[in-house]
């Protein structure tokens, strides 16, 4: 019964790894920015909610959780500050580690040898 789940185990294994190396050579840049893109959006989008929740325990009188929103919303939006001018200050070694990522994944995608790790991993 296990050789049924292991065989299984392997060829999905297998065309999983000849997904993700495509679809990185044909996006990495695109997933690289977006990510860079997601962790700002998310910085500033919980400084927001925090602001929001500090109005609102304010209208409830609930101090504690007040105080307690306003500083998880000020260390974001510190975070958020900091996270920006490091993209701004940084863009250049960014985007050369970026290129140098969606350079790896053409690599990848041209080396079919690559293709056998999942089959080595699977017999090792």
């Amino acid at each position: 019964l296990s050789s049924t789940s292991i065989y299984i185990s392997f060829a999905t294994g297998f065309i999983w790894s000849i997904i993700v190396i495509y679809f990185l050579s044909l996006f990495a840049e695109w997933v690289a920015w977006g990510m860079v893109f997601v962790v700002q959006i998310g910085f500033i989008g919980v400084t927001l909610m925090s602001l929001k929740m500090y109005s609102k325990y304010k209208e409830d009188g609930d101090s504690e959780n007040a105080n307690a929103a306003i500083g998880i919303g000020g260390l974001f939006g510190i975070l958020s500050l900091i996270f920006a001018c490091m993209i701004y200050c940084g863009y250049n070694q960014l985007k050369t580690a970026i290129d140098v990522l969606d350079a790896s994944a053409d690599f990848l995608a041209g080396t079919k040898r690559i293709f056998l790790v999942p089959v080595v991993y699977f017999f090792v």
